[in-house]
């Protein structure tokens, strides 16, 4: 336990010195209605639902006192049941795990959800988010990466075999390949509505 503690400060630490090297980043907000929110449903119909999460883009101070980069969504009026459905690809050297907490209109917190809640599907990882009447109340979704989760390891192993000569015939010969990412606190995430009226929207019978 001591050793991940001290592997998740490396990392927060490392996210404070690079907003500092890195491209003049904003003063982080200190509060989560100081945040510029983006409209979910342009940013589904028009840009795909895709997101990049950078201290660029936004910047909250947690409770803690932890800064990390930080997304606020506006989400659309309830007019029926439909699915908010998160996607983290796994990049090569680093991933996102985000934490998404859904807010009311005076941005207190109704539910979150945790980087655990997310399962591994093929080379990305999910969540569905169900939106139902009892929700309605719910104007917003703010993102971020779970600090909980930060600097956790996915290892992947690939067995590669090739089939050799000899004098005495063909035998097969294979080796492992293993490669390691860790979460980190910026990342790209794909943002997707389902349900009948957003199936309407695109076109979808």
């Amino acid at each position: 336990m001591a050793s991940r503690a001290g592997l998740t400060l490396a990392v927060l630490l490392t996210c404070a010195s690079s907003f500092a090297a890195g491209a003049p980043a904003p003063s982080c907000a200190n509060s989560r209605a100081e945040l510029k929110a983006r409209d979910l449903t342009e940013l589904f119909l028009k840009h795909k639902g895709e997101l990049d999460l950078k201290s660029q883009v936004g910047c909250l101070k947690l409770e803690s006192g932890v800064e990390l980069p930080a997304f606020l969504l506006e989400l659309p009026a309830y007019e029926s049941p439909y699915t908010i459905r998160m996607e983290a690809p796994l990049g090569t050297g680093t991933y996102l795990l985000p934490r998404i907490d859904m807010l009311d209109a005076q941005f207190n917190t109704l539910r979150s959800f945790g980087a655990e809640r997310l399962k591994h599907r093929g080379i990305e990882m999910s969540l569905d988010i169900f939106v139902n009447s009892p929700n309605a109340s719910e104007r917003y979704a703010l993102i971020y990466a779970d600090p909980q989760h930060l600097g956790e390891q996915d290892s992947k192993t690939v067995s590669q075999s090739k089939m050799l000569f000899v004098g005495t015939g063909f035998y097969i010969a294979g080796d492992d390949n293993t490669t390691t990412r860790h979460s980190a606190s910026e990342g790209k995430l794909t943002v997707t509505l389902l349900g009948g009226q957003w199936d309407r929207a695109q076109g979808h019978h």
